[in-house]
């Protein structure tokens, strides 16, 4: 690929840069703004999802007494699932 060739379809030039001892496009993949857009906010919306599991998670562990203690019968009851 030399200097006046074209980048695949798909890919924009965007300057030059040096391979070997000759200069050769520096062809980047096109990208859409829109789906860009999209990408990033999907990735934010799963970060809050994230976070707000690992903050229930604490909550649950802060409430776990520690070894030893009596409480810890009295606690696994409440926390059983499928009993009333």
């Amino acid at each position: 690929m030399g200097i006046n060739e074209k980048c695949w379809p798909g890919y924009k030039q965007v300057g030059l840069k040096k391979k070997g001892d000759r200069m050769v496009p520096n062809c980047v993949k096109e990208v859409d703004e829109e789906q860009q857009r999209k990408e990033r906010i999907a990735l934010k919306k799963g970060m809050y999802q994230a976070k707000q599991s690992l903050m229930q998670f604490k909550k649950f562990y802060e409430r776990l007494p520690d070894e030893g203690t009596n409480n810890s019968t009295k606690l696994a009851k409440q926390i059983t699932p499928g009993e009333n």
